[in-house]
């Protein structure tokens, strides 16, 4: 098997032997005989073990196992403690999907921090085919049933074209040892009931089904590359980015054969659900200033006249600007503040503004305007005006007035970032030093 592996990792151009690789290795089968054949193929790794505390002692004893494996072998050796129940309480999600986030972020991390270019795990064929099983039951449509990739941004499954009982006969002819995952066993979860209940009446009716389904996988991964260009191309001609939005032009869009697969496909990747897509679809139009969130709730689907508009749910700024040199950094974002002598000139860019020093009273604050506050527009002659108002005089869209920020002075506005500054903190004869705030 240690041939067929070398050929798979060629074959689907996963590393090369200068790469260093992490391998996630839990103890089990799998991941066991995963690193006995990088050992064999003399490949640069590391391991790394999560421990989600899920099974008492047995969880403590599987981290041991593996890190005694790895000293053993003289193999670098990464692991980690998680309050796993706790977590998932907190985000309200189950125990697969907590521990799933517990785990990549944390591999990322490692991987970043060390230097390692791949993540491996010891996914395999039968994985494969449960996944599958568990997508369509999901309603993933076409790109679920593609099944898991080999390669993946930074996440490579060599064993992904072995099957389990390749991976068993492996483990006893090289003497491999592992430990028993017993939670594999209960029904509590759905892979579980896919694997011991469905799984083998499908090995009963086509014996050869696993390889049968993996030349089905390997034609529709090829579909799915020629799809998604196909996708992307067309994307394009209904969709064009505004500073931090996504613009979808309706009636482009709708110009489209199956324009509802493309407008599904493309919100997919802003967690919008195929059937919140389908109740978006049927129920047009919406009257303009409609807002729909994502199913994860960290996006947006503002209706915008002739437009739909797609953008990430902000979230509330609050920062101080204690001195009058400092840079501050808001999202993606950098705030310049410094002091300088009057200018000969007056003339500014639309994201930077001049303020009378004398004027001002540290500490600023830089924080999202609030419903119903007033401003003194620079220009007005001491008038003030609602920034509601203000902001729709602008012609600005609802996403981008709740993006904008204000800095406030002594509970005062003294400048609408990007917009206009105040009248009451303006330069003017009598100005000798200034505050310049640049936000790019």
């Amino acid at each position: 098997m240690v041939n067929q592996i070398k050929k798979i990792i060629k074959k689907e151009n996963l590393f090369s032997e200068h790469h260093k690789i992490l391998i996630a290795v839990s103890g089990g089968i799998d991941s066991m005989v995963l690193v006995d054949i990088f050992l064999k193929i003399h490949q640069n790794f590391a391991i790394i073990h999560c421990n989600f505390g899920l099974r008492g002692e047995d969880s403590e004893q599987d981290e041991l196992f593996v890190k005694n494996w790895a000293k053993q072998n003289n193999i670098s050796f990464f692991s980690k403690k998680f309050e796993t129940i706790q977590f998932c309480k907190a985000q309200k999600t189950t125990i697969q999907e907590g521990a799933r986030k517990l785990r990549y972020e944390w591999f990322y991390e490692i991987l970043t921090k060390e230097n390692f270019d791949y993540i491996a795990t010891a996914h395999h064929q039968d994985d494969n085919l449960e996944t599958i099983f568990l997508n369509i039951g999901r309603g993933t449509g076409f790109f679920g049933i593609k099944g898991i990739l080999p390669k993946h941004q930074k996440r490579i499954r060599p064993l992904l074209s072995i099957t389990k009982k390749q991976i068993i006969n492996y483990a006893k002819k090289n003497n491999i040892v592992w430990r028993e995952d017993t939670s594999n066993e209960k029904l509590d979860y759905q892979r579980n009931q896919i694997r011991h209940q469905i799984m083998p009446i499908y090995h009963q009716i086509c014996p050869n089904l696993v390889n049968s389904f993996a030349d089905t996988i390997e034609r529709m991964r090829g579909a799915y590359h020629i799809l998604e260009k196909n996708i992307e191309t067309t994307v394009n001609t209904f969709t064009h980015k505004e500073k931090d939005s996504e613009i979808i032009n309706i009636e482009e869009l709708t110009k489209i054969e199956n324009a509802f697969f493309y407008f599904a496909e493309y919100l997919k990747k802003y967690n919008f659900s195929y059937q919140l897509c389908k109740k978006i679809w049927e129920n047009q139009p919406y009257s303009t200033g409609k807002m729909i969130y994502s199913n994860k709730g960290n996006y947006r689907l503002l209706i915008d006249r002739k437009n739909w508009i797609v953008a990430k749910r902000q979230k509330k700024q609050l920062h101080y600007i204690e001195n009058d040199t400092m840079i501050l950094n808001i999202n993606e974002n950098q705030l310049t503040i410094k002091k300088i002598n009057r200018p000969d000139s007056f003339k500014l860019l639309p994201n930077e503004t001049y303020l009378d020093i004398e004027k001002i009273q540290f500490p600023l604050i830089v924080r999202n305007y609030f419903v119903g506050e007033k401003f003194y527009p620079l220009g007005m002659k001491g008038k003030s005006q609602k920034m509601s108002d203000f902001l729709t005089n602008k012609k600005l869209s609802r996403f981008e007035k709740e993006n904008t920020l204000v800095i406030e002075s002594n509970e005062k506005i003294a400048w609408v970032i990007n917009q206009r500054a105040s009248e009451l903190f303006k330069c003017d004869e009598n100005t000798k030093e200034i505050l310049h705030i640049i936000y790019t």
